[in-house]
Formats: structure tokens, sequence, C-alpha cells
């Protein structure tokens, strides 16, 4: 990529996703997750989240869904810390 266009951004062509993204997060590595509607491009009180990684051109979307139905949200990434309590206050077990 030449070095403008990683400080600047550029424009493409229209290109299809696999879902209609309501919300986009560029999270650490690179990536992009959206969320928003289904497939099909239905809203039906629940999230749909797809993952696509910028290098290889590729979509995954997740399997599982947030029952619920938020139109304005916000996500936050938070830095990775050590875990004061080793995993005891959400474990399963």
């Amino acid at each position: 990529m030449p070095a403008i266009q990683s400080t600047s951004g550029q424009w493409s062509g229209v290109f299809d996703w696999p879902i209609i993204g309501i919300h986009c997060i560029l999270t650490p590595d690179g990536k992009v997750l959206t969320y928003g509607t289904d497939q099909l491009g239905q809203q039906g009180a629940q999230l749909i989240y797809d993952v696509w990684d910028i290098a290889t051109n590729t979509h995954y979307t997740l399997p599982n869904r947030t029952p619920t139905d938020m139109f304005c949200s916000a996500a936050a990434l938070v830095p990775e810390r050590p875990d004061p309590d080793h995993g005891r206050r959400f474990s399963r077990t």
C-alpha cells in the first residue's frame, strides 16, 4: 500500500457484505467487526456479527447472536490486562 493511503485512506469500488452492518469496529489486529441485521437484511430484535479479515478479504459470520433490539449503540475495545481474580468471577463451574 502506498504511504499516502496508509495515512489518508482510499476509496474503492462497492463490494458485497454478508450483513447490513449498523455498527463497525476496527479491532487491534486490523480486522473489522460489524454487527447489524441478518444475511437477508432482516432486523429481528437480535444482532448478527461478522468479522472481515482485510489481509485475506474473507468474512466470518459468527454463529452467536445478541438477543436485543438496539439501534443506536457504541462499542469500546479495552486493552488486555492481567486478570486480578484469575477468572473466578466469570467461571461457569
